[in-house]
C-alpha cells in the first residue's frame, strides 16, 4: 500500500521548487554582486512581508501590489503564488481561469471568481504557502550567516 503525500508534504515541496527557481532566476538576472544582492535582498524582504500582506488586505490586493512592483523580487513572489494556487494538487477549485501573463493572472482570476468561498480558501491557501516561502528565505538567511560566521578567521 503505497502512501499518499500530505497536502502539507506537497506544498513545501512545491515551495522548495518555487524558492529554488526563484533564486536561480536573480542570480542569473543579476550582473554585479551587489546588484545581485540587492534582488536577493528584495526577494526576501517581499516574502518576509507577503504573509501579513495577504492577512491585512488579502489576495486581491497583494497581487495587484506584487504584479504592479517591477523588482524582480516581486516578481518572482507573484509567480510562486500563482503557480501554486493553480496547481493540480492545491486544493482551490476555481470556477474562472482566465489566460494571459504570469503578471497579472492571479489578479485576474481573483476579480473574476464569483463563488466568495473560493476566494477565501484561495486567500488561505496563499497564506499557508507564503509561510512556507518564508520558512525558506530565512533557513536560506540562517545557514549564510552560519558559513560566514564559521569562515571567519
Amino acid at each position: 500500500m503505497m502512501n499518499q503525500p500530505t497536502i502539507e508534504q506537497i506544498r513545501a515541496r512545491q515551495a522548495m521548487l518555487a524558492h529554488a527557481r526563484a533564486r536561480e532566476v536573480l542570480q542569473e538576472n543579476g550582473g554585479s554582486q551587489d546588484r545581485e544582492a540587492t534582488k536577493a535582498g528584495r526577494y526576501r524582504s517581499t516574502l518576509r512581508s507577503l504573509p501579513a500582506l495577504l492577512k491585512g488586505s488579502g489576495l486581491i490586493h497583494a497581487a495587484a501590489l506584487l504584479g504592479a512592483d517591477s523588482n524582480g523580487g516581486a516578481q518572482q513572489v507573484l509567480s510562486a503564488l500563482t503557480e501554486w494556487l493553480e496547481h493540480a494538487d492545491c486544493p482551490i477549485v476555481w470556477t474562472h481561469r482566465p489566460t494571459g501573463s504570469a503578471k497579472d493572472r492571479l489578479l485576474r482570476t481573483a476579480l473574476d471568481e464569483p463563488e466568495m468561498r473560493a476566494l477565501w480558501r484561495a486567500e488561505e491557501e496563499a497564506l499557508v504557502f507564503a509561510g512556507w516561502l518564508k520558512l525558506l528565505v530565512e533557513s536560506d538567511q540562517s545557514m549564510q550567516a552560519t558559513d560566514q560566521a564559521e569562515n571567519r578567521p
